[in-house]
């Protein structure tokens, strides 16, 4: 699915077509909100600038389990690669069938069935190595217009093709792998990386997004475990 440096695979091929497409007229970050009922609500830009400030005040996330002042230690750090510690072509194509007069945001989410159960892989959960937490399940539901959907999970607003893989690098660290007699590194489990396209026309100025469209529309379609848009 991601290919090699010189051959990209789908995933990063499809990341590129997309951004190089809309990079020009993608919204500001959180104004496109998901609603948790597999659609989005649109925020004024005063309230998408105010959760911009919070989420970039909010203190990182302490282990549960940690004492203060406890030291860390450096061999225990699970490291989780990067973007940019992969070398690549990236994939120059683009589509001209976008509406300039509507403004874009890309979300991305990543899933795991796992024994018949399904888990969030970008949960932010607590690395507590006496107490670990246990993942929970998520719940399949079905919206409003019968498409299935996973209720809870993170989806993730990206900019760039290198924060959806930062995402993707996220989802691969939590990921479960089984251990078997033929190969150690063989996967017991299914998942399933989303690419959703959001789309909603901008106000008489084109600089916001027009507020009246409460609910902004996404072009996807499932097709290989990925939510590929129609442009």
């Amino acid at each position: 699915m991601t290919g090699n440096p010189t051959d990209g695979g789908v995933l990063p091929r499809a990341l590129d077509v997309i951004f190089n497409s809309i990079g020009e007229i993608q919204s500001k970050r959180y104004v496109f909100k998901p609603d948790a009922y597999n659609g989005f609500d649109v925020q004024s830009d005063a309230d998408a600038m105010l959760e911009r400030q919070r989420r970039e005040l909010m203190p990182p996330t302490t282990p549960i389990g940690t004492p203060k002042g406890t030291p860390k230690t450096p061999h225990s750090k699970k490291v989780t690669p990067t973007f940019d510690d992969l070398f690549r072509v990236p994939d120059e194509g683009r589509t001209d069938r976008v509406v300039d007069d509507n403004l874009y945001a890309v979300f991305v989410s990543y899933i795991e069935i796992y024994n018949n159960y399904i888990y969030d892989l970008l949960d932010d959960v607590p690395n507590d190595p006496i107490n670990p937490p246990q993942p929970q399940s998520k719940i399949l539901r079905e919206d409003s217009s019968r498409n299935m959907y996973v209720s809870g999970v993170n989806e993730v607003e990206v900019k760039s093709t290198q924060e959806a893989f930062a995402q993707l690098m996220k989802g691969q660290t939590n990921r479960r792998v089984g251990v078997t007699h033929l190969n150690r590194e063989s996967s017991r489990s299914h998942c399933v990386f989303n690419i959703r396209l959001i789309q909603a026309p901008t106000d008489p100025l084109g600089e916001n997004v027009y507020l009246v469209t409460y609910h902004a529309h996404t072009h996807t379609h499932t097709r290989r475990g990925i939510l590929w848009p129609l442009f």
